[in-house]
């Protein structure tokens, strides 16, 4: 049954969190919007998606106070079940939000209040045991609603199982700034921009601890990025010439590099890292009690290439998902969150996260209330 739950939340807290200027600098920018992290623009020079677009988008809010909330973004996996990033279900403070205080909403533009959130209440939120928040490795949950979301309203996505090349198509969505440079170019739309993956040696040259069978990441072109708000969104492929869409990865991190030290969305090498949704197909299954034949798909019309992901065989070229497309779909955040390029990411010595913390008042803000925080 669908319930509502209001809580104070503006759509005045959702542009705020995307105007947050940069602060100190993380050692890894998770993409997942907040309050109290500096939120970089998002998805830049893209364009609207189609209205039949990303059918499977989820719009994740968690909020514990007025202060203290984050917006990420998710996909449908079954008729109860959203995949989204670890480190969008849990709090600035570091403790797992409780269900009461996240919020799911399949809509096709961004809510502006709490009211908006008219759909079923979240049951269970289950983090991969595995992810550590202070690397971002196995950056991956699952949030349970209380009940199914009609076919009219949204369909599950399902994973790719096929093999991810430089030449596979790419496309990231989320709502969010679209000029990099201007934290005001807030888009009250979905936005969609198309991607290409980096090799194997460009994705471990920017981050040495990349494994291509648990991550994807794209070669860093300029103007093109995923951001703020974005995490836990997909990455997506297109299968059976063009038919299908499925989830290929999760957005999770942004390394900082000497040519961006400062972690911004689009820039030349500003290159996206995301969780690979099939290296985790067997847990996702189990955790969310569905079949794994049921959430999986590959391409049927043609042959899936048999090289490795982020196969160094194919030519190294990328883009990122700040100039993507513009879509009237759900609603799509994430922070960059920022590590030591040269730190090992499943590593318990790895510097921890510093999520850019900038506390911003809400008189900073011009609010009341914020209805979105940081993860971090």
């Amino acid at each position: 049954m669908y319930k509502t739950r209001i809580v104070n939340f503006t759509i005045a807290g959702l542009a705020a969190l995307s105007a947050c200027a940069t602060a100190s600098r993380p050692e890894v920018f998770a993409r997942e919007e907040a309050t109290m992290i500096s939120a970089e623009p998002r998805i830049a020079g893209g364009v609207i998606a189609g209205k039949n677009d990303f059918k499977f988008i989820a719009f994740v809010h968690g909020q514990v106070s007025d202060t203290d909330g984050s917006s990420c973004t998710g996909s449908l996996i079954g008729p109860n079940v959203v995949l989204t990033a670890g480190h969008c279900v849990y709090t600035s403070s570091g403790s797992m939000y409780m269900t009461s205080q996240m919020n799911v909403a399949f809509t096709h533009t961004k809510p502006t209040t709490m009211s908006d959130f008219t759909g079923p209440a979240v049951k269970e939120i289950i983090v991969n045991p595995n992810f550590n928040r202070s690397t971002l490795s196995n950056d991956l949950a699952l949030i349970i609603l209380e009940s199914d979301i009609p076919s009219d309203i949204a369909t599950p996505v399902k994973i790719y199982t096929g093999a991810i090349t430089t030449s596979t198509p790419l496309t990231a969505a989320g709502f969010g700034i679209t000029n990099p440079s201007d934290s005001s170019s807030v888009s009250p739309n979905l936005m969609k921009v198309d991607l290409v993956a980096g090799t194997t040696n460009y994705c471990k040259s920017i981050w040495s601890s990349f494994d291509p069978s648990k991550l994807i990441c794209t070669n860093g072109a300029a103007g093109k990025d995923t951001c703020s708000g974005d995490s836990g969104g997909p990455l997506a492929t297109r299968i059976n010439n063009g038919n299908d869409i499925v989830l290929a990865g999760i957005t999770s991190f942004a390394p900082v590099t000497t040519n961006n030290p400062d972690g911004l969305c689009a820039q030349a090498g500003s290159t996206g890292y995301y969780v690979h949704a099939n290296y985790y197909i067997d847990w996702i299954a189990k955790q969310a009690k569905l079949d794994v034949k049921s959430i999986s798909a590959a391409n049927t019309t043609s042959s899936d290439s048999s090289s490795d992901n982020n196969s160094d065989d194919d030519s190294d070229v990328g883009s990122n998902l700040d100039g993507g497309d513009n879509s009237s779909i759900n609603n799509i955040y994430y922070a960059h969150t920022e590590f030591d390029s040269n730190s090992d990411s499943d590593s318990s010595a790895a510097p921890s996260l510093v999520a850019n913390k900038k506390a911003l008042s809400t008189a900073a803000l011009g609010l009341v209330a914020i209805g979105i925080a940081t993860l971090f």
